[in-house]
């Protein structure tokens, strides 16, 4: 005779003693002892064994290693997935190569120590810059190569009154600010310099602070004026045209002609 767990007599399994595979036997010649054993029920898939799991989680090959070489896991780590990368990235070269070229880069250094002589350094140093970035440019397609031509008697326009103006007010005038002041300028700076500290914290109460007299605003003008900005913008604009001209075939006639702006440029009549 069957009972459940708990020892009711459940013929009929009401209590669900027989899925929790919860069976106790008694045998009647066995002096009323009993036994009892535990069934686990088959699992729902059926045929037994572990129940099977719905949507398991994909599978990522992991690395193979063999003697001497290791092949890394995952998609990306495959050889074919970085010759495929390597085809699709368009730019073979470090981005700062893209911006501000190695070749102009020796280019500026010999045009500034004399050893690449120069009638006239602002275009041909000009010229050299965009012509590098046109070319690094124009290999990774030949479109942006077209349009940094284009682009660059703007980015000069722009560039070169920053470049001026940023040179003379935060690197000539604060080195050497006597060259461009006047003996009277120079001694209103020392006086502002020397200035009784009362009197100063005074001035600063009362939001007046630093140049009291105006004269470093002064001498960073005569800085600036002694750049020739609008000089040295028009030579570079100069340079700036000459890769365009010479994508079209025109850059050489128009340098080697005699008269004329362009030459006006070359011989520094500006």
């Amino acid at each position: 005779m069957a009972r459940n767990w708990m020892g009711d007599y459940d013929p009929q399994n009401t209590t669900g003693w027989k899925e929790k595979g919860q069976v106790e036997t008694w045998s009647p010649g066995g002096n009323g002892a009993t036994a009892t054993s535990y069934n686990p029920p088959p699992s729902r898939g059926g045929g037994g064994g572990p129940p099977r799991v719905l949507n398991p989680p994909p599978v990522i090959p992991k690395g193979r290693t063999h003697p001497g070489r290791t092949h890394p896991g995952g998609i990306t780590g495959s050889n074919r997935f970085k010759k495929w990368l390597a085809s699709k990235n368009p730019f073979k070269k470090p981005m700062s190569e893209y911006f501000y070229p190695s070749k102009h880069g020796d280019m500026y250094i010999g045009l500034q120590t004399g050893e690449i002589p120069t009638s006239n350094y602002h275009k041909d140093v000009t010229a050299d810059y965009w012509k590098n970035v046109s070319k690094n440019w124009g290999e990774v397609h030949p479109a942006l190569g077209a349009m940094v031509n284009v682009g660059a008697p703007a980015g000069t326009m722009i560039g070169g009154l920053m470049y001026d103006v940023g040179q003379a007010a935060f690197g000539k005038y604060p080195e050497n600010p006597n060259k461009y002041l006047s003996s009277l300028q120079q001694e209103w700076k020392t006086a502002q310099e020397n200035i009784d500290p009362s009197v100063k914290a005074a001035l600063e109460s009362r939001g007046v602070t630093g140049d009291y007299f105006g004269v470093d605003l002064m001498g960073t003008g005569q800085a600036i004026a002694a750049e020739q900005p609008i000089k040295s913008n028009l030579q570079r604009m100069a340079g700036s045209v000459e890769p365009f001209l010479n994508a079209w075939g025109i850059g050489n006639n128009l340098n080697y002609a005699r008269g004329g702006i362009v030459d006006l440029y070359r011989h520094g009549g500006f």
